[in-house]
């Protein structure tokens, strides 16, 4: 339960911006909470399909997805996230470190 609570907590505070946006370019509130509400249904379809194969395959397991996940995570950062944060606020990409940093030292 703590992880998925965090991924909807990261993942809200991930959808703010862009939904802004779209309000900003006149999209009503009813069309971006559809737009999201098919983002998390198609996500999670996809990640029962992605356990259900992991499932299947006895050499994917443990590391293995969570580099497979950190992958993911690393080229949605390196396209959307990071150019959109830099775009709006200075020092992106130092707290993009300190905070790289943080987890680093963590784990």
């Amino acid at each position: 339960m703590p992880f998925i609570a965090a991924v909807l907590v990261s993942n809200i505070l991930q959808a703010i911006a862009p939904s802004a946006d779209l309000a900003a370019t006149g999209w009503n509130w009813r069309r971006v909470a559809g737009l999201w509400t098919w983002v998390v249904l198609a996500c999670g379809i996809a990640s029962v399909i992605g356990y259900g194969a992991a499932s299947v395959v006895s050499k994917v397991h443990g590391a293995r997805m969570a580099a497979f996940a950190s992958g993911g995570i690393l080229a949605m950062l390196s396209d959307s996230l990071i150019p959109f944060a830099h775009e709006r606020s200075q020092g992106a990409g130092l707290w993009t470190v300190v905070g790289f940093c943080a987890s680093f030292a963590m784990g």
